[in-house]
């Protein structure tokens, strides 16, 4: 129940309050609740209390996506840019974005660029497996989900219970 763990996490965000951790937690409950205002506000928080976390920045600006505020999420998006200059968290994002505008292609190239950045980091391939099955390539999905399953088991099991091409063939993805 999302609803409770939220509270259980609201709650050792009272006893450990200087720890961003439990903060972090909220906001992506909140934000995979779709309470994406609150989400925003929690965020905001965070960010106030510690203004170079590039995480509270890139979920805040994952709260306005859920608002369809393009302009405050690219706000967002250019500050983790500069606490993260090499990082892609930014890009990742940026990649949710264009999909739901439906740029998938744009989306696609995104997603690849920073696969190619972060060659060793699973969360990029995943996204780039995500951007692929939206986009209906199921071949590239296959390969890339097989990169991805080389390096991380839990998802080798994953995909030998689902399989991309499986993902692609079905209604899994709208």
């Amino acid at each position: 129940d999302p609803g409770r763990a939220l509270a259980a996490f609201r709650k050792a965000q009272e006893i450990l309050p200087s720890s961003p951790r439990s903060a972090l937690i909220i906001i992506q409950q909140l934000l995979d609740m779709e309470r994406f205002e609150q989400a925003e506000s929690e965020a905001a928080r965070l960010i106030a209390r510690d203004p170079s976390n590039a995480e509270a920045h890139v979920m805040l600006a994952e709260a306005y996506l859920g608002q369809n505020r393009r302009a405050d999420m690219e706000a967002a998006l250019r500050k983790v840019d500069a606490l993260a200059p090499d990082g892609y968290l930014a890009d990742l994002t940026r990649v949710a974005a264009l999909i739901s505008d439906g740029e998938t292609d744009k989306a696609i190239e995104l997603a690849r660029g920073v696969v190619k950045r972060a060659p060793g980091a699973a969360h990029p391939r995943a996204v780039l497996v995500g951007a692929l099955l939206v986009g209906r390539d199921c071949a590239a999905a296959d390969r890339e989900a097989a990169l991805l399953a080389a390096d991380e088991p839990r998802i080798a099991q994953w995909l030998s219970a689902q399989g991309a091409a499986k993902l692609c063939a079905g209604d899994a993805i709208k």
